[in-house]
């Protein structure tokens, strides 16, 4: 089983990934 915390820090990554992906397309 996950750690919780690891669980929280990846979602944190994957939805600043996400979040920077947006930004850079609708900039582009």
């Amino acid at each position: 089983m996950t750690n919780v915390k690891d669980f929280t820090c990846s979602a944190s990554l994957i939805e600043e990934t996400l979040f920077s992906g947006l930004m850079a397309k609708s900039l582009a």
